[in-house]
């Protein structure tokens, strides 16, 4: 192993690429470091996958990528945006990457299931403000229409705009049925 300055043994490989890829002044609207230097934060986390895992790793999964950090104490320190921090990994300390060694395996799968709860809570909120937007949108339509009937009547549609309000407000009260169903099911999983 080559012998750094310190006189340590040289760090992780995967250490050595993530500081250059944080390094890269060219990357900064993707990733850099904090405004203290002492995390790196990645801004734009498909672009990050896209771009920069798959030229630095043999991957471009994002979730791998944390997983990972996890595996040499990396923590991710502000629930809004993908900031990660270790002790050893600084502005203008490379040097210091050798002391950055792989947690103990249980500690290492702990920590890396809750990044990945994470993971999925962030995309469950995606996926919520989606359903609430299409809600919306058809709510909209629905009320721009306005001929959308009172529940429970049975008549003859006449028209294909007529037709078409119906259908619309019957998928909103389908989507609304659906989504109070997730709710219920979240529930029942805590």
């Amino acid at each position: 192993m080559m012998e750094w300055s310190n006189g340590s043994s040289s760090p992780a490989p995967f250490l050595t690429k993530t500081y250059e890829m944080i390094e890269g002044p060219v990357t900064d609207s993707v990733v850099s470091w904090s405004h203290t230097g002492r995390s790196f934060v990645v801004w734009n986390p498909p672009e990050f996958a896209k771009d920069l895992l798959s030229t630095y790793f043999k991957h471009n999964n994002f979730s791998s990528f944390v997983r990972q950090l996890n595996t040499y104490g990396f923590r991710k320190i502000d629930p809004d945006q993908w900031e990660f921090a270790n002790e050893e990994f600084i502005r203008d300390q490379k040097h210091l990457l050798p002391r950055i060694h792989q947690l103990q395996r249980h500690k290492q799968e702990s920590q890396g299931f809750e990044i990945e709860v994470h993971f999925l809570g962030e995309r469950l909120k995606n996926i919520e403000n989606r359903q609430r937007n299409t809600i919306t949108f058809l709510a909209q339509i629905l009320q721009k229409h306005s001929t959308a009937p009172a529940i429970g009547q049975q008549h003859q549609f006449g028209s294909k705009k007529r037709r078409l309000a119906v259908s619309a407000y019957f998928c909103i009260v389908e989507v609304c049925r659906l989504l109070m169903l997730k709710d219920v099911a979240i529930i029942l999983l805590k």
